[in-house]
């Protein structure tokens, strides 16, 4: 049974391992996403025309927000002369470019008015395989060549908005048609605006209020920053349990001492010390987030209009339906939090199996720590690096566990 249990513990450890490898790596994903901006409008939407104003008036301010709205067309032929195949597919009419609402294998630029993205499920039905950059297809009854492909299993084609809505310079062949085009123009809506500022937090901050207050947006925002900061929440979860536990030890310990002079002196340097030898090893800075703090005292709005966004992204991380672009944030950032559960789980584990009652020496079970922990790094196919966070990854049991030596009971 003792052996068991010794077994046992540095399983519970190695799990923890994989787990955090695995933490890691989902977090430094959603790290590189960038921070955009979403805005899904239910009700009303952007009118064509409406936008077109939008991008001649803030000419200038969209040098630093650049934005893409996007809405559904409904269903259209779509068609492969060359292999004589045809489907029904949603088409979605994009103004801007589609690397801010979508991720894919090619891109189409806001210039663009001769390609088109496919869905993945789509280019199998038209062509058979994925790989159809450059091909060609019909889209209702326009030609437009297949700049790129992104992951859906629905029948999905984003088409260049240009391409189907009347513009000032289109000639119509007589009335009837103009008639017809103009109202098929007033009848469509953009129902999502997406934008990615390439600014500073604190500019960031002014130049998207500004553009928000002139066009009467941000009702329903998704700011996926919040994505970026739950994913440093739970990156940090299991670390912090481990920091709180430590804290809580050495307290006790200090007062439980505090009739001893030396012992309470001891315990105090002790503390001082692993305080320090955590910080270096993680390498992390603590500050507030400069956009979460007001740019003047005197802006009473700031914290409501802050809590307002943060609860309208809560909701819609949540509850609402998300493009294929919010997915990429929201897939990893779930399988993060299963990942993050699962780790706090197996360290609660091992913390409890890991017992220095007894005077067992430190450097044995440090050494058999560290080969268990490039056991997680070879499974989780993972390499160790220099940064922060794999410093953290490959230090982080020891440091505990000099930690619970530290301050065990005599």
């Amino acid at each position: 049974m003792k052996y068991a249990v010794r077994v046992g513990k540095y399983i519970a450890l190695l799990l923890l391992m994989v787990c955090m490898a695995r933490i890691l790596t989902l977090g430094d994903s959603l790290s590189l996403q960038g921070d955009m901006i979403l805005y899904t409008m239910t009700t009303g939407g952007l009118r064509p025309e409406t936008l077109k104003e939008m991008r001649t008036q803030d000419e200038t301010l969209e040098e630093y927000i650049p934005f893409t709205a996007s809405g559904s067309y409904g269903q259209q032929t779509v068609s492969n002369k060359d292999l004589a195949r045809e489907i029904t597919a949603g088409v979605v009419l994009v103004d801007g470019d589609s690397s801010l609402l979508i991720r894919s294998e090619g891109e189409l630029l806001k210039e663009d008015v001769t390609g088109c993205l496919l869905s993945s499920e789509a280019a199998w039905q038209l062509f058979g395989e994925t790989g159809v950059a450059g091909g060609q297809v019909v889209v209702g009854k326009i030609p437009l060549n297949v700049r790129g492909i992104f992951e859906s299993e629905e029948n999905i084609v984003l088409v260049p908005a240009a391409v189907f809505l009347k513009t000032e310079t289109k000639q119509q062949e007589n009335a009837e048609e103009d008639a017809a085009s103009e109202e098929e123009e007033n009848a469509f809506v953009y129902d999502k605006l997406a934008m990615k500022p390439d600014l500073s937090p604190a500019l960031r901050l002014e130049n998207v209020r500004a553009f928000e207050n002139r066009w009467s947006l941000g009702a329903e925002k998704t700011d996926c920053l919040i994505y970026d900061r739950l994913s440093v929440f739970l990156v940090w979860l299991v670390p912090a349990a481990a920091l709180i536990l430590i804290l809580a030890m050495a307290v006790a310990r200090i007062w439980q001492n505090r009739r001893f002079p030396f012992r309470l002196l001891l315990y105090i340097l002790a503390l001082i010390i692993f305080l320090f030898v955590f910080r270096l090893i993680c390498g992390q800075r603590f500050s507030f987030p400069v956009d979460l703090i007001p740019s003047r005292w005197s802006d009473f709005d700031f914290w409501g209009e802050t809590l307002t966004t943060f609860k309208s992204s809560m909701a819609h991380i949540l509850f609402m339906d998300k493009s294929d672009y919010e997915l990429s944030y929201y897939k990893p950032l779930s399988a993060l939090a299963a990942w993050a559960l699962g780790g706090l789980a197996c360290f609660l584990l091992s913390w409890r199996l890991f017992r220095m009652e007894e005077d067992q020496p430190l450097l044995p079970v440090l050494i058999v720590v560290c080969l268990v922990e490039f056991a997680a790094l070879y499974l989780t196919g993972s390499t160790p690096g220099f940064g922060r966070q794999k410093a953290l990854l490959i230090y982080f049991c020891p440091w505990w566990l000099i930690g619970k030596y530290l301050f065990k009971k005599h």
